[in-house]
């Protein structure tokens, strides 16, 4: 089932897995020489127009069902039609036995240049700075204890946003790191009886940071959040219900999944 697409000029691709060959694109021919790597999942697709190639990005399993993040680079022959890889990163956890997955890839500027993955490493956050290359130029997390990201932000600094779980309440966090992956600040919500999750994070070119996502509770409304970036704290919030009452009072469900910021 296709779960995101991407339509750079003169192009459109769907992205989703299906089992071995079902899926026919070519990016279906993901290198499976390695025999103890042979399942995937797609997360995100992308298109570098600095060089015209594409970026794929995903979760892996091994055949010990360790969990493993990629990240790469293909070329595309439409004439052809066949695809080359350019190159591959794949992302471990340093603990033998723990997983490790990416929930988000972002590129610093539209359509080219560094490429920043992350998600949740042995039960902590995780956020990688990759180069044109394939190269990691720095890896950094908050060290926040059962936490994943989900999205990530690039201005004038990087700011996460993600959620805690998968029992009890559910916490959404906002973190800062600095262009060369340092923490800053980072900052919670929760809420008694509900939960409280952010599902992307957006900034522009003025510094000014948005998140979104929703509150789970007896009706789900939608969320949206502005932080003071120098401070982490709430420049305002607001929760956003359907106006549609049904059945016993209740309000049909509202949820963001993303934000735009001009």
């Amino acid at each position: 089932m296709p779960i995101s697409f991407n339509s750079p000029p003169r192009n459109f691709f769907l992205l989703g897995s299906g089992g071995e060959d079902a899926v026919t694109n070519f990016f279906h021919n993901i290198n499976r020489s390695s025999l103890s790597d042979n399942r995937y999942i797609t997360g995100d697709i992308g298109y570098s127009e600095v060089d015209q190639k594409f970026l794929l990005s995903g979760t892996g399993r091994d055949s010990n069902s360790k969990q493993f993040g990629f990240l790469e680079k293909q070329a595309y022959d439409s004439a052809t039609p066949t695809n080359v890889e350019d190159w591959r990163t794949k992302f471990n956890s340093s603990n033998p036995s723990a997983n490790c997955t990416i929930s988000f890839m972002k590129q610093g500027n539209d359509y080219g240049g560094s490429i920043y993955v992350g998600g949740k490493n042995n039960n902590f956050p995780w956020i990688s700075k990759v180069n044109s290359a394939g190269t990691v130029v720095w890896s950094s997390t908050s060290v926040t204890a059962n936490l994943e990201y989900f999205d990530v932000a690039i201005g004038q600094d990087i700011y996460v946003c993600g959620n805690t779980g998968p029992t009890g309440d559910k916490v959404a966090f906002v973190e800062k790191f600095d262009s060369d992956g340092n923490p800053g600040w980072g900052k919670a919500a929760t809420r008694l009886g509900g939960d409280v999750l952010l599902n992307a994070i957006g900034s522009n070119d003025r510094d000014q940071v948005v998140a979104v996502g929703y509150i789970d509770g007896v009706e789900t409304q939608g969320y949206v959040v502005k932080i003071d970036t120098t401070t982490g704290q709430i420049v305002w919030d607001l929760s956003v219900n359907s106006g549609e009452i049904f059945g016993a009072g209740l309000r049909n469900p509202v949820v963001f999944h993303d934000v735009y910021i001009d």
